[in-house]
């Protein structure tokens, strides 16, 4: 069954990745070829209009361009199934194979995060610059599909481009992208035909010549839509008289496509057009599905038939068979197919086609048809039927999408699909909804599984919106009610017990509730060996065990990695602390490629740390290189954490933000955002309350920074021991590392200087002898002075960390601890000869981002403060001349 899924997958992929054929009628657009000089510069190119205004055929056109620039051209037709992550994914990477069949796609690829990394880097190590096609984008309204998108579009490398043909706007943030003029738009009124390039196409299709005066009427009827032009010339081949047919019809809208196509359908015999009646319930046209819904046998030669008139269908797959319509014609025939059949007919044609796809195990497209027909008897049927296979593959949105055909009075007598409908809301849509739907679930008409599953949701829903208090009463209560039968029920219990034991400090319960999956006593599998390797993570990584903690998170991924086919949930929130980790060891192109990739899977629904996590570590990252970025990176913060009323999230966005603030010397508008952080959200003592992305993005700790680097040290170093002291106390040695530097910092300020060097010395040596990295550069040039006296060898007590004082904190001799990348080694060499990061990046094939990335981590593993000296330091230990 696998395989055949997979083949399944892979057949419908492929010609979803290959551009139409070509019109016998291939009429080059003068507005098209006046902005093809522009594409060089352009990220994205945005073609946006009503149907049959040509969309399509001015991206052949720019095919046409790209193909003689030398980029790489891979193409993807959107439809409604590519809301789903994995298609999407899998979609796009087989487009980018078709483009680049030199990078071979592993089919092992299982995971999201493996096809997004084979999709950047495929992108970026292509010898050509790649222009990425969208078709029919507005298929796709799934925000994660549009953040992967989005995120895709900023990080092209020179050269390369996205073009996207949507019928309504495009979510994807175009505005920033206008203002930085690399945004190329065509709307309706570029792709409407000039009167000449009406008659040129007019005279094609029918092999022969209007008149002037006839031409310029039929011009003005249709104001130039490419759809009704086309029809007209279709229609005009069988007509004596032209002036008749061209004075019986006007306007410009979708009436007249409708009043084209139905004088087309007119001439056709009663057998086709009642085939084409009935196969336009299709959404895909094979001879085999044409066959079952009409009960011929005969499908294939009169789609061929049909297909050689030029008559509606168009070809997609020439070695399978498969046809399409036009989507214009599709809604026509469907019109038509309502207007002349009864419902219970049409309702048969649906079974039909369900029938067939079920015989074919193809049961997503079986669904669609059984919800098509209205008998939502045997609908909700097979719904039931396939729910868990669904829900475990995690297509929450395909089945919320199915349950919301329902109408309210049938969907009021299923408690059960309630149910699973406030689980779908709670994972696309926020938890906030799907606690109001949760309320009004009435338990006694579930069975015992369903009441299982009900009571955890309500726990889990809490946590989810950060009323974790709330949550873990709650969930103690139901405990004791799931009994080991339901083993989902009690896992995802245990989970939410898990992180609400690990926030309230009682980190003995959060280990047991582990242990009781890890143990074997609940059916947990995959999950659970996940789940205990990254909750433990995450108290290493709080409690100051760094290399531990990205060993236990790295398990985590790799567990799921080692199988195609296991449990996915949870692999997100492993993602993100693993790449706050790695962030914390310097490790940061591992880290931002952590968040590319899973980023925009946590954006809609959160949960706040992990929403928060990727945020600001991101903007950490690119702060540096590009300040703006980094401020919409938080502004986007603040707004997600608005609309998911998750008021922490809000005020962790003004911290960080009063963070970038102080350090640039905006003392004022820092200690603003301070304040009101402080007033957005009721903080609960943080000594006791371990929210890890509030680990040390606290009130405390920025207001305590703040008053340091304005002067008033006397109110902060008492302040700062005390936290101090409370951090080492409760074990909270990442928040107590960061303490200790500003304690340092702030007794040099005060004039006890070694009482300063003893502090960070021993700041120093845990840092050391764990790989601490970011969270002493985070502080600048304010405590860069006692690190250098105690790296020089100055005395800084007993529990001073042994440096070398020769060498970089980095290097040994000639050779490097942490070796570069031979990615690196490249930009290294080019940074020696001078060049810019613009130019770097042209030289490179990669993004100016991408440069930028190399270069920080060049810097930190030479231990070099700016560019000229990663140089000098280079030369010195003679990895460039």
């Amino acid at each position: 069954m696998a395989a055949e899924r997979r083949n399944y997958t892979t057949r419908i992929a492929k010609a979803k990745t290959l551009p139409p054929r070509r019109s016998a009628i291939n009429l080059q657009r003068q507005a098209i070829s006046d902005r093809e000089g522009d594409l060089s510069r352009a990220r994205l190119v945005v073609i946006q209009a009503p149907a049959g205004f040509g969309k399509t055929t001015a991206m052949m056109q720019l095919i046409d361009a790209d193909q003689r620039s030398g980029n790489l051209v891979a193409w993807l037709t959107l439809e409604e199934a590519d809301n789903d992550v994995t298609r999407f994914l899998r979609g796009f990477a087989l487009a980018l194979h078709n483009a680049n069949p030199a990078a071979p796609m592993d089919s092992d690829h299982s995971r999201n995060a493996d096809l997004a990394d084979w999709i950047i880097a495929t992108i970026e190590d292509a010898q050509q610059p790649t222009s990425i096609y969208f078709d029919n984008f507005e298929a796709v309204h799934n925000p994660v599909v549009l953040g992967l998108i989005q995120r895709g579009i900023q990080s092209l490398p020179p050269g390369s481009r996205a073009i996207i043909a949507s019928r309504k706007q495009a979510e994807l943030g175009l505005a920033k992208l206008r203002a930085r003029g690399e945004l190329i738009e065509f709307d309706a009124s570029h792709l409407r035909f000039s009167s000449e390039e009406a008659a040129e196409l007019i005279n094609r299709a029918l092999g022969s010549t209007l008149t002037a005066s006839q031409h310029e009427r039929l011009y003005r009827s249709t104001e130039g839509w490419a759809a009704a032009l086309w029809l007209a010339s279709m229609a005009l081949r069988d007509k004596t008289d032209a002036e008749t047919f061209i004075q019986s019809f006007s306007g410009s809208n979708a009436a007249v496509a409708s009043y084209l196509a139905e004088d087309v359908l007119r001439g056709l015999s009663e057998e086709l057009r009642q085939f084409l009646l009935r196969i336009s319930v299709l959404d895909e046209l094979t001879p085999e599905l044409c066959d079952a819904v009409t009960r011929r046998r005969d499908s294939a030669d009169l789609l061929t038939t049909l297909h050689q008139q030029g008559l509606f269908v168009q070809l997609e797959d020439e070695g399978q068979s498969n046809y399409s319509f036009h989507a214009l014609f599709r809604d026509f025939l469907r019109t038509q197919l309502e207007r002349q059949c009864s419902d219970a007919d049409i309702a048969d044609l649906h079974h039909r086609a369900a029938e067939a796809y079920l015989q074919r195990k193809r049961p997503i497209p079986a669904l669609h048809h059984r919800f098509r027909s209205r008998d939502y008897t045997r609908a909700i049927a097979l719904l039931q039927a396939h729910l868990p296979k669904l829900l475990d593959d995690g297509r929450l949105r395909l089945t919320l999408r199915l349950i919301d055909t329902l109408p309210g009075s049938v969907l009021a007598e299923h408690s059960y699909l309630q149910l699973v409908r406030a689980w779908c809301i709670a994972f696309t849509r926020g938890p906030n909804e799907a606690l109001a739907i949760v309320s009004g679930i009435q338990a006694e008409k579930l069975d015992s599984n369903g009441r299982a599953n009900l009571l955890v949701l309500q726990p889990m829903l809490l946590a989810m919106t950060d009323r974790i208090e709330e949550s873990h009463t709650i969930a103690l209560g139901v405990l004791p009610k799931i009994d080991g039968s339901h083993h989902f029920a009690l896992s995802m219990l245990y989970q939410s017990l898990t992180q609400t034991s690990i926030i309230l400090g009682e980190h003995d319960n959060a280990r047991k509730y582990v242990d009781k999956i890890r143990g074997g006593s609940i059916k947990s599998g995959l999950f659970g060996a996940v789940l205990a390797e990254s909750a433990e993570g995450l108290l290493d990584l709080m409690k100051g065990q760094l290399s531990q903690a990205i060993t236990r998170l790295q398990h985590a991924m790799d567990t799921f990695a080692s199988s195609r086919e296991g449990d996915r949930r949870g692999i997100t929130l492993a993602a993100i602390q693993l790449a706050e980790a790695l962030y914390e060891a310097g490790k940061v192109d591992d880290a931002l490629k952590l968040v590319d990739a899973y980023s925009p899977l946590v954006q809609e629904i959160g949960p706040a740390d992990a929403l928060i996590s990727a945020s600001v570590v991101h903007a950490k990252i690119v702060y540096e290189q590009d300040r703006n970025r980094a401020m919409e990176l938080l502004l986007e913060l603040e707004e997600r954490g608005r609309i998911l009323k998750l008021p922490r999230v809000v005020a962790t966005a003004r911290l960080q933000r009063a963070n970038f603030w102080l350090a640039e010397g905006n003392d004022s508008g820092a200690e603003e955002q301070i304040r009101i952080a402080e007033q957005l959200f009721e903080w609960p003592d943080l000594n006791q309350c371990w929210y890890v992305a509030n680990d040390y993005l606290t009130p405390e700790i920025c207001r305590l920074r703040w008053m340091l680097r304005t002067g008033k040290v006397n109110t902060a170093l008492p302040q700062l021991r005390d936290a101090t002291r409370e951090a080492e106390r409760s074990q909270h040695n990442r928040r107590a590392l960061k303490l200790r530097l500003l304690l340092a910092e702030a007794y040099q300020e005060d004039g006890q200087t070694n009482l300063a060097r003893r502090t960070m010395g021993k700041a120093l040596k845990m840092a050391h002898s764990e790989g601490f990295m970011r969270c002493l550069t985070e502080e600048g040039n304010n405590i860069a002075g006692l690190i250098n006296d105690i790296q020089a060898g100055h005395d800084g007590g007993e529990d001073a960390p042994s440096l070398a004082p020769a060498e970089p904190a980095h290097a040994v001799g000639n050779v490097l601890n942490d070796p570069l990348t031979p990615k690196e080694m490249q930009v290294l060499s080019l940074l020696a000869e001078g060049l810019s990061n613009i130019a770097m990046a042209e030289k490179l094939f990669v993004s100016e981002s991408t440069v930028r990335t190399h270069l920080r981590s060049i810097n930190l593993k030479l231990d070099a403060k700016n560019r000229t000296e990663a140089v000098v330091i280079a030369r010195r230990l003679k990895l460039v001349n």
